[in-house]
């Protein structure tokens, strides 16, 4: 893929159902977390990172819906 995705959730259900599946959870500070997706962003980009969705082989073309993503 040219783009790698990173998945990054705040909810606590979503964290125990799918953890594994998840590059980065949140916590109550924003500014933690801003610094802790900068670096995420950072270091995926220049591929020492790589999301687990790859690691999964996840790495077709789509847009998911419901929990772990938007509707386009």
């Amino acid at each position: 893929p040219m783009i790698p995705m990173i998945s990054i959730s705040e909810g606590a259900t979503v964290q125990s159902a799918h953890g594994a599946d998840i590059d980065l959870f949140l916590d109550e500070d924003s500014r933690q977390n801003s610094e802790q997706m900068l670096k995420l962003i950072v270091e995926a980009a220049s591929r020492r990172y790589t999301p687990k969705s790859r690691l999964h082989g996840n790495v077709d073309i789509q847009f998911t819906r419901g929990l772990l993503g938007v509707s386009m």
